[in-house]
């Protein structure tokens, strides 16, 4: 075996590791998709379920009472959040909620924190939302902000688990040389933390049309039943985030915005400049949605 198979080998083995002794994701989210993609549920059926956790009953109201979704009367109901939410957001916001909690704290960096990284993920989770309904023609596609929101879920993996070594490549990326994170991680670990994010996906059983636009954002070869609309658009959205300079993500500079992603989405720069604009205008409220998520 080579060297390099044999690292990823290792450090995969390792990480494996680390995502067994994670709780899974309570049954209560799984059961909420669940719900949620049956389209004979109803509004009470959502929830009912919902109700059964007090904790997260008083989360969800108070991230729908937050200025990023802008309501001008109070929300008070499950009933009422539901309803004015919609499913997919309630489903979008609990999942939020549930991982974030997982993940709170991790190990001192000057080039990466969790609240850094949340801030980016919840950024790029909102512009990929945004340009679904103004411009999307997978229009179908009702995992959008899942799918930016935990994009670098694997970063937090690697940041909490293997601190030492993730620095090591913060560093390097960091550097004079300033060079992408996920071609360094390939290069010091052998996977990049796109490919670990799926991982712990994986194990907590989301469906492959979250997972599979994330593990196959930086690389070429793909199955051919992974969505390239959706990737595209992860991966424009994440340029245009760290153009913004909206959070932090431990890459050192924005990378360049790929032409063959603007060819699968059919936009240009005018599109991109709307984007962008619509990110400055809603930073505040995403502060403020971040700070209820907390």
């Amino acid at each position: 075996m080579e060297k390099g198979k044999e690292r990823e080998e290792i450090f995969r083995r390792k990480i494996y590791s680390k995502i067994e002794e994670l709780p899974t994701i309570p049954v209560i989210v799984t059961k909420l998709i669940n719900v949620i993609e049956d389209e004979n549920s109803s509004i009470s059926d959502v929830v009912d379920l919902i109700s059964k956790d007090m904790a997260l009953t008083t989360k969800l109201l108070k991230v729908a009472n937050s200025a990023y979704y802008g309501f001008s009367q109070n929300i008070s109901s499950l009933n009422q959040a539901v309803a004015l939410l919609g499913f997919n957001i309630v489903r979008s916001l609990l999942v939020s909620i549930e991982v974030m909690k997982r993940f709170k704290d991790g190990g001192k960096s000057d080039y990466f924190s969790h609240e850094g990284l949340w801030l980016h993920s919840l950024a790029v989770a909102t512009v990929m939302e945004n340009y679904k309904k103004k411009y999307g023609k997978n229009k179908n596609s009702s995992s959008i902000f899942i799918i930016g929101l935990l994009h670098d879920l694997g970063k937090i993996i690697l940041d909490q688990f293997f601190h030492d070594t993730f620095e090591s490549v913060l560093k390097i990326a960091n550097g004079e040389q300033q060079r992408s994170l996920h071609t360094v991680e390939k290069e010091v670990i052998g996977l990049d933390h796109n490919e670990v994010g799926a991982m712990l996906l994986k194990r907590w059983k989301f469906p492959s049309e979250i997972i599979n636009p994330i593990e196959y954002m930086h690389n070429k070869n793909r199955p051919d039943d992974v969505n390239s609309y959706d990737i595209a658009l992860l991966r424009i959205t994440n340029s245009i985030v760290r153009q913004i300079e909206f959070g932090k993500d431990g890459n050192s500079k924005p990378n360049d915005i790929d032409k063959t992603d603007l060819d699968i989405l059919s936009i240009g720069d005018a599109e991109i400049r709307e984007l962008k604009n619509f990110l400055e205008e809603k930073g505040d409220s995403i502060k403020d949605f971040f700070t209820a998520l907390k």
